[in-house]
């Protein structure tokens, strides 16, 4: 009986397999890859299904442009970009909802201040997740391009051809849409 050693490959090693197309230097990569990917795919899509889907036709497009890495920074933060690109396609194409919204969807007679020293220090990870993913779809992908992936404003206006300026409003208006979220749920708790 033929037993095989977990062999560990190294980062150009599993780069070079994957440009040969080697599939097991592909699935190597994806197995110590789309864990933390898949997270990255869950907050910018409103479902799992979406973010498997976007996570796996992300994988093909990071396999077919591999090539493309000349192996300046790091390959994870390489893939991430690769990710959110085909997140930001994904829905491009979509298109059935606006992606920015003027409407300002916080309801202003909520007092947050009034709740905040009663506001526990941490709130669970799907708690979180999915107060991201009720954002509307202008200010999830501004917020996630912002605060969780460090994208300036300027890069986020070129990234979705959008003005600083509605990149800076969307923002602002998708951390208010948070806390009111977030608030709610905690109330909601307490009740």
């Amino acid at each position: 009986m033929f037993s095989q050693k977990s062999i560990k490959l190294t980062e150009e090693e599993l780069i070079s397999g994957c440009k040969r197309k080697d599939r097991k230097a592909q699935k190597a990569l994806y197995d110590a890859h789309s864990y933390q990917l898949m997270g990255l795919c869950r907050r910018y899509c409103n479902s799992r299904e979406d973010a498997e889907d976007v996570l796996q036709e992300g994988f093909m497009n990071i396999f077919e442009s591999l090539h493309q890495y000349k192996g300046h920074g790091q390959l994870k933060a390489w893939m991430r970009r690769v990710i959110i690109n085909t997140a930001l396609q994904r829905i491009r194409k979509r298109k059935k909802e606006p992606i920015f919204s003027s409407l300002d969807v916080v309801n202003p007679q909520l007092k947050l201040a009034d709740h905040q020293e009663s506001w526990p220090e941490t709130y669970k990870y799907e708690t979180i997740l999915e107060a991201i993913q009720n954002l509307p779809l202008g200010y999830r992908l501004v917020f996630n391009l912002y605060v969780v992936d460090g994208l300036s404003h300027r890069e986020i206006a070129q990234k979705l051809d959008i003005s600083e300026g509605t990149s800076k409003s969307q923002l602002y208006k998708a951390k208010a849409y948070l806390k009111q979220s977030l608030l709610k749920t905690k109330l909601n708790i307490v009740r």
